[in-house]
């Protein structure tokens, strides 16, 4: 069953190990302010240990986070989580459900980070691995002299190392390549680098 609520989709969370009740959307106050709350359970769907890979593991108890969302029709939302942990009964290592939605021990969404980046991205210069998608720095200028001088703070075995570019169509880019990353080849998609 998918539900529409303030232009929210419970189908939206293409999450198995997330669970949502029939009042999973709430409006809450927080922080003196009226937000969109979402609730839901984060159960482990993953069979084995994530540290030793064995098969049998029991429940160990819960713990809640709040995570912020992006926000919906102008109002903060944030989702609410009873997080399963679990205790190994090989290495005897406990650990936590974890969901593609939500970094382990993030209080902002993966969406949420995107779009700030996304907001910056206009004004600033984002570097960022292209393989695991994740920001490695914002730097508040994408003037061609502070990239130097900011790349070359990197050694440059390290720099030789970078074999491409990925980034935007800004004309200035391609004299960066050739001062401070000249072994790399351009690709043109999305702000970053690529090691």
């Amino acid at each position: 069953m998918r539900f529409f609520v303030l232009g929210i989709e419970k189908g939206a969370f293409l999450d198995d190990s997330l669970i949502f009740n029939e009042d999973w959307l709430s409006r809450e106050a927080r922080n003196n302010r009226s937000v969109n709350m979402i609730t839901g359970r984060l159960v482990n769907k993953d069979k084995q240990c994530k540290k030793c890979g064995f098969y049998q593991f029991v429940k160990n108890g819960t713990y809640q986070t709040i995570s912020q969302l992006p926000e919906v029709e102008r109002r903060p939302t944030y989702l609410k989580l009873h997080r399963a942990r679990y205790l190994c009964r090989n290495c005897g290592s406990t650990f936590s459900a974890s969901t593609s939605l939500v970094d382990d021990y993030s209080q902002i969404s993966k969406q949420l980070k995107y779009q700030i980046a996304f907001d910056l991205a206009g004004m600033s210069f984002i570097c960022a691995d292209a393989t695991s998608k994740k920001i490695i720095d914002i730097l508040p200028d994408k003037g061609l002299h502070k990239l130097v001088s900011y790349f070359m703070k990197y050694s440059r075995k390290s720099r030789l190392k970078v074999r491409f570019l990925v980034m935007d169509m800004n004309a200035s880019y391609g004299q960066l390549l050739k001062t401070v990353f000249p072994n790399a080849i351009i690709k043109r998609k999305e702000s970053g680098i690529e090691d």
